[in-house]
C-alpha cells in the first residue's frame, strides 16, 4: 500500500498529514483500536502491519455455526492490514466500515489524524481533496477485492439491490451533471449483454439510467489455469455472480483509480439505458477542473466503501458494521442530500430518456 500512498499524494500532503496528526508506537500484540468502538482519527499504518478481527460473538447465528462445525473459537480475521494502509474514521462515507479490533502483529508506527482537522483540510484544498480521495478509493477497492474472493462459490443474496443515485448526484454539483449529460452517450443495451469483461480494457465510466445490471467476479480472467479449465468445459467463464446493480448505479471505474484492469464483469439482467462518458474525455476533466476532481473521487471512494458493506453482509457481519448509533436513524443533512440527489438523476433521466426516444442521440 505504500507505493499507492506516495503515487497518489505530493510532498505537502504527507508533510501536512505528518504536521496535523500524532506518531504512535504500538508494541506486537497491542491493540490499537477495540472492536465496536468508533475511532475519532484517520489512522495511517506507516510501518509494520496488523489485522482486523472480528469478535467471534458479533457473527450471525449462521457465522456461528459454521465457525463451530469447523472447530473455530476465537475472533475471526477480516482482512490484514499493511504498511500504508489505513484505519479509523474515514471521511465521506455514508456509513462506517466495520471497527474491529485492529491488533498489532508487529512492532507498528501508526500516524492518526484528527477527523475534524482532515474534513476541514478537505474542504479548503480542493487539490488536496481530490488527491486524498483518490488514494481513499484505490485502497477500498482493492480491499474489496479481497472480500469478494471471499465469497468463493456462495450464491447471490437475496436483498436491496446496489444503487448509487443518492452517493453519486448527492456529493456532484448541478454543473457536474450538466457536464456528463453533455459529454455522455445514451445507450440502450439488451438483456444479456456485457458491458464491462474482466481483464478487458474499459473505454467509458457508465452510468444506469434504466434497468438492473448483473455484477460477477471473474476471478478466472486473471488465472490462466482457470481459464483453461473453464474452456474445456465449454464456458466462457466461471464468474460468479455477486450483486446485482439497480438505477443509478455507476460502473467501469476501474481506468480512474489505479489503471488496472478491472476484475469484475457486469451484464445486463434485463434490457438498460446507460450513459456512456468516454475515458479520454473524463481523465482530461479531472485533470483540468480540480474542484470537479475532488467530487469525483469522494463519489469513487463512497461507492467503494457501500459496496464493501454489501460483501461485509454477505459475509454474515452486517449487523456488526454500525457502531454509532442505531441502524435506521439518518441525520437531517444526509436526508436532504438524498433528496437533492433524487431530484438530479431525475432530471439527467428525464432528459436523457427523451433524446433517446426522439432519435437526438
Amino acid at each position: 500500500m505504500t507505493e499507492v500512498l506516495l503515487r497518489e499524494l505530493m510532498t505537502d500532503d504527507i508533510a501536512w498529514l505528518k504536521q496535523a496528526g500524532v506518531q504512535r508506537t504500538i508494541p506486537s500484540g497491542m491493540v490499537l483500536v477495540s472492536a465496536g468502538t468508533v475511532e475519532e482519527s484517520f489512522c495511517l499504518l506507516l510501518d509494520g502491519w496488523a489485522t482486523v478481527m472480528m469478535p467471534s460473538s458479533e457473527l450471525d447465528p449462521l457465522q456461528r455455526a459454521f465457525a463451530a462445525i469447523e472447530g473455530e473459537t476465537t475472533d475471526r480475521e477480516i482482512f490484514t492490514l499493511e504498511c500504508g494502509d489505513i484505519f479509523g474514521s474515514l471521511p465521506g462515507l455514508v456509513a462506517p466500515l466495520p471497527q474491529g479490533a485492529v491488533v498489532a502483529k508487529e512492532d507498528c508506527t501508526v500516524l492518526a489524524v484528527p477527523l475534524a482537522g482532515l474534513v476541514a483540510k478537505i474542504m479548503m484544498d480542493i487539490g488536496f481533496a481530490g488527491r486524498f480521495y483518490k488514494f481513499l478509493a484505490i485502497l477500498l477497492a482493492g480491499r474489496l477485492q479481497v472480500m469478494l474472493r471471499r465469497l468463493e462459490r456462495r450464491s447471490l443474496a437475496q436483498g436491496k439491490l446496489l444503487r448509487d443515485v443518492w452517493l453519486v448526484f448527492g456529493e456532484f454539483h448541478d454543473s457536474d451533471v450538466e457536464w456528463l449529460m453533455a459529454m455522455g452517450e445514451v445507450r440502450h443495451v439488451a438483456t444479456g449483454e456485457v458491458l464491462v469483461r474482466a481483464g478487458n480494457a474499459i473505454d467509458s465510466l457508465y452510468l444506469l439510467l434504466d434497468g438492473r445490471l448483473l455484477m460477477l467476479w471473474e476471478e478466472a480472467r486473471m488465472n490462466p489455469l482457470l481459464q483453461a479449465f473453464a474452456a474445456i468445459e465449454g464456458r466462457e467463464s466461471i464468474g460468479q455472480a455477486v450483486a446485482e446493480l439497480g438505477q443509478g448505479a455507476l460502473f467501469g471505474e476501474s481506468p480512474f483509480l489505479d489503471g488496472q484492469l478491472g476484475r469484475v464483469t457486469i451484464q445486463t439482467l434485463t434490457d438498460a439505458v446507460v450513459l456512456a462518458v468516454p475515458r479520454r474525455v473524463l481523465l482530461a476533466k479531472l485533470q483540468q477542473d480540480l474542484g470537479f476532481a475532488g467530487r469525483f473521487y469522494q463519489v469513487l471512494s463512497a461507492v467503494m466503501g457501500d459496496r464493501l458493506q454489501g460483501v461485509y453482509g454477505r459475509l454474515g457481519y452486517g449487523r456488526w458494521v454500525y457502531t454509532g448509533g442505531e441502524e435506521d436513524e439518518l441525520e437531517m443533512e444526509t436526508i436532504d442530500r438524498m433528496g437533492l440527489a433524487g431530484r438530479r438523476f431525475e432530471l439527467l433521466l428525464g432528459q436523457m430518456m427523451k433524446k433517446l426516444h426522439c432519435g437526438a442521440i
